[in-house]
């Protein structure tokens, strides 16, 4: 395709792409292994390799690196018995987080008149960015940007069938 040549004559030290795992794989297809292809967040850690299998191999995944914690775990089950499969990805954990803080401030700044919630949305905007919490992720603490996680990753690789972290 048009893409491949393009990145073929583009000489890059690696290809980086942050679509889906099934194009990700074609991708990898298509490219000489000279090209280290890396895949970002949107790849599931549990079923990518069981929908690849040595078609992912060589290929970096950087994923979320979250912290190993009973509560995630339990959540997970909970997710699995809701909807009868594993989580695509880690992100389910922030996102419960992200949720919790989001149903605290609207607890904390919403106000009922004539039996219909009212909610400024500027008072939530502040509301989230002075958020300071605990969560199942860790400690959560937003500054004036909204920015809210310190949030660390960690780069695998599939060799011989196997996830093997390559970096952190």
């Amino acid at each position: 395709t048009s893409l491949v040549n393009d990145i073929v004559n583009a000489q890059p030290d690696a290809v980086y792409f942050a679509g889906r795992e099934t194009t990700l794989v074609e991708l990898r297809a298509s490219l000489s292994a000279d090209y280290p292809l890396i895949g970002g967040l949107l790849i599931s850690e549990g079923q990518f390799l069981d929908t690849f299998g040595a078609q992912a191999e060589n290929i970096y995944v950087v994923m979320l690196n979250t912290p190993d914690n009973p509560q995630i775990a339990q959540l997970r089950q909970r997710y699995i018995a809701q909807f009868g499969t594993e989580p695509t990805s880690l992100v389910f954990a922030y996102a419960y987080d992200a949720t919790n803080m989001l149903l605290n401030a609207v607890e904390q700044i919403a106000r009922r008149e004539n039996g219909v919630i009212q909610l400024d949305r500027f008072a939530l905007r502040d509301y989230l960015k002075s958020y300071a919490g605990r969560g199942i992720t860790g400690q959560i603490a937003c500054d004036v940007n909204g920015d809210c996680a310190e949030l660390t990753y960690r780069v695998y690789t599939i060799q011989n069938g196997q996830w093997v972290m390559v970096g952190e």
